[in-house]
């Protein structure tokens, strides 16, 4: 599970408008403030996309722990809702051994977070597929994989849109203790800017996780809830 955007350093090489501003700020003593305000600005995109990519999980892993709770042998019927804070709707279906859940509304708006609102986050979900398969006798495979657009105005940056594409590469529920570890794949590209991979690892309960967000420039820790995550870098 991954997005794709420009870091400060490449932007910098990469564009001949930017260069002689930041030659004249050197003079002034200020590229050492300005620089760090561009990190600020990438690790807020790629942390909200972060945050999406465990909300998206969340949503089979709610579907799991919902049938394990359910009365042994019944299979819940198959259901659309829609995904809160989203212009978006997935359907479950179920069977004893597994559970599915597809996005419904192919390029749905997702909901700009207030944290977001300063920069005109815009975020679009292209797709999202999502899958549980039971592994005897308590333990649930999880795999799955989405794609979302990003779109901000940066106040260094400018105009930013960015493609992201994300995967469970390792999940794991257990029913019977209520715990869930997870390793997740990320990819970000921005704009013209290179593709970086970002590694995402959670463990504890659906209710409280803690983990590592790792990439280039950006080492963040997890915590909260796999629903409402936090993530914190430095």
């Amino acid at each position: 599970m991954s997005l794709t955007i420009r870091s400060h350093s490449q932007l910098l090489g990469n564009s001949c408008l930017i260069l002689p501003v930041f030659a004249f700020l050197s003079g002034c003593g200020l590229s050492d403030k300005v620089n760090s305000q561009i990190s600020a600005e990438d690790t807020n995109l790629q942390t909200q996309a972060c945050k999406q990519m465990l909300q998206h999980v969340d949503l089979i892993v709610s579907g799991v722990m919902a049938q394990a709770a359910a009365e042994p042998g019944t299979t819940p019927p198959a259901i659309c809702q829609k995904i809160q804070m989203t212009q978006c709707t997935v359907c479950y279906t179920s069977t004893p051994q597994e559970q599915t859940l597809e996005l419904q509304t192919l390029g749905c708006a997702i909901d700009t977070p207030p944290e977001g609102k300063d920069y005109s986050l815009e975020m679009t979900l292209k797709d999202l597929s999502m899958s549980a398969l039971q592994q005897p006798p308590s333990q649930i495979k999880i795999d799955g994989h989405g794609h979302i657009t990003l779109g901000a105005v940066l106040p260094l940056l400018g105009a930013l849109h960015a493609t992201t594409g994300y995967e469970v590469r390792s999940g794991i529920i257990d029913t019977s203790k209520g715990t869930l570890d997870l390793d997740l794949h990320m990819t970000y590209q921005g704009d013209s800017g290179p593709l970086i991979e970002v590694e995402v690892t959670v463990s504890g309960s659906r209710e409280n996780i803690n983990g590592a967000v790792l990439g280039q420039n950006l080492s963040c820790t997890v915590t909260g809830s796999l629903i409402s995550p936090n993530i914190s870098c430095r």
